[in-house]
């Protein structure tokens, strides 16, 4: 009677876990033992939660890429059409390409802190790698800070991969509490 009753009162989100709790545990149990079965069933619905969001979040993926007409399905099988193969051209080529900007030192310290969606990881990617390259040190992940200058084909290519709106840049002329770059 307490382990149900400590069941109904802390521990399930519904009837199915409750049943779960009793099914699995047996007569006189003690109220421990329910304790790790409510928490053993609730971590198996968190992983069963994350699997249907995955696996969700796929489904949107496939059917926008249908809908632009990126993917065909045909006898339940997806394939890329050619559209979609030029695009993924186009996308390769864009992000592979292996620019080496001219590095230049400076004296005033430069703070560049960004704010990119998910669905541009990938051009976020490219910006932290550009930035290690540029000898920029991360104070959190979207903030870096170094004192070489940028160069004008960097900037160029934040508005090509429309990232600008999303990058701010700071020059420092006095900098404070900001920790030495050694």
């Amino acid at each position: 009677m307490e382990a149900v009753l400590a069941v109904l009162t802390e521990g399930p989100r519904d009837m199915e876990d409750l049943f779960f709790v009793l099914i699995t545990s047996g007569y006189g149990v003690s109220l421990r033992a329910v304790e790790r079965k409510v928490a053993e069933r609730a971590a198996v619905r968190a992983r069963e939660d994350r699997v249907y969001q995955e696996r969700q979040r796929l489904y949107s993926v496939l059917s926008r890429l249908k809908k632009e007409g990126f993917i065909q399905k045909k006898e339940g099988r997806y394939s890329a059409t050619l559209l979609g193969a030029k695009k993924l051209k186009a996308i390769r080529d864009l992000f592979q390409e292996k620019k080496k900007y001219e590095r230049k030192e400076d004296k005033l310290l430069k703070i560049i802190a960004f704010d990119i969606p998910e669905k541009m990881r990938g051009r976020r990617a490219w910006l932290r790698e550009v930035l290690m390259e540029l000898d920029f040190k991360m104070l959190q992940k979207s903030v870096w800070i170094g004192t070489s200058v940028l160069p004008e084909e960097f900037v160029n290519d934040l508005k090509k991969f429309e990232l600008i709106d999303h990058v701010d840049i700071f020059a420092v002329t006095k900098t404070g509490t900001i920790r030495s770059l050694k």
